[in-house]
């Protein structure tokens, strides 16, 4: 026997929410839609099944589900590895955010997932963050700047991966926050940026040449090296007087020619003595 699908409970209060639903306001239209979807897709997502079905609620609910047949992708937080995590901070201070996910699912996520903001407080959080489209078991760190309220108080909001199309999977990221006049997350993510400055080697120029890092270093120059190496200088070669057709003479006599003294008997003299 079949039965009237208006006896179904959750069927009859999807009516019931429709029917209060009767507005024209394409942002009230965007929230009802969300709610109706418990958060599964973002502001953007809404409005894109809302513009799809000429902005009517019930044919957006109706689309959502449809396009829904493909499982989503999965996430899993492995830890907020946040710098000061649990520390009160003070009002209108900028601080970081950051958060270790994988994907536990057993498909690669597709290209165009996104990390950014579902749900509460956003904390001047007004970018997404693009994700790498992770293989399975893979993990990635995820990073937000994110700005603290100016008045003190508790705070909380979410945050989700979101799929291409805008479709919210795995866990949901909270960030609850406290903030006080005496807060001291700011400053000790302040002073670790500050123990930890990036250094840049600095490498003079070589005109383009290979450097050997295994070469000695040269030896200072000193004065000698700018001396002539008199040991080193070869004498010239005796050259043989030649003949008419160019051939070296035999009978050529290399004896030291002796001096003529006619001219100068007193040098004559003198060679003798020098001689005995």
């Amino acid at each position: 026997m079949e039965t009237d699908g208006s006896n179904d409970p959750i069927e009859s209060n999807l009516l019931r929410q429709f029917r209060e639903m009767n507005t024209e306001d394409k942002d009230v239209l965007i929230l009802q839609l969300r709610q109706l979807l418990n958060n599964q897709i973002s502001n953007e997502g809404c409005a894109f099944y809302l513009d799809m079905t000429n902005w009517n609620i019930q044919a957006a609910v109706c689309a959502f589900y449809d396009f829904m047949q493909p499982p989503l992708p999965n996430m899993a937080l492995i830890k907020d590895i946040t710098l000061g995590e649990g520390e009160a901070i003070t009002p209108a201070t900028s601080f970081v955010k950051t958060w270790h996910i994988c994907n536990n699912g057993n498909e690669k996520w597709p290209i165009g997932c996104y990390f950014a903001h579902s749900q509460g407080e956003k904390f001047s959080c007004e970018t997404v963050v693009r994700l790498h489209p992770l293989e399975p078991n893979e993990s990635h760190r995820v990073s937000l700047n994110l700005l603290s309220p100016p008045e003190t108080g508790m705070y909380e909001g979410k945050f989700r991966t979101f799929s291409p199309n805008g479709l919210a999977f795995g866990e949901i990221i909270w960030v609850i926050l406290s903030v006080e006049s005496n807060g001291i997350l700011g400053v000790t993510q302040g002073i670790d940026n500050i123990d930890s400055p990036k250094q840049v080697a600095k490498v003079p120029p070589n005109n383009g040449a290979v450097l050997n890092p295994f070469a000695t270093p040269p030896r200072p120059r000193t004065n000698s090296d700018f001396l002539p190496n008199v040991g080193s200088v070869t004498p010239p070669l005796l050259q043989m007087p030649l003949s008419s057709t160019g051939t070296p003479l035999q009978n050529f006599d290399i004896s030291p020619i002796k001096p003529d003294y006619d001219d100068c008997p007193q040098m004559a003299d003198n060679d003798e003595n020098m001689n005995k």
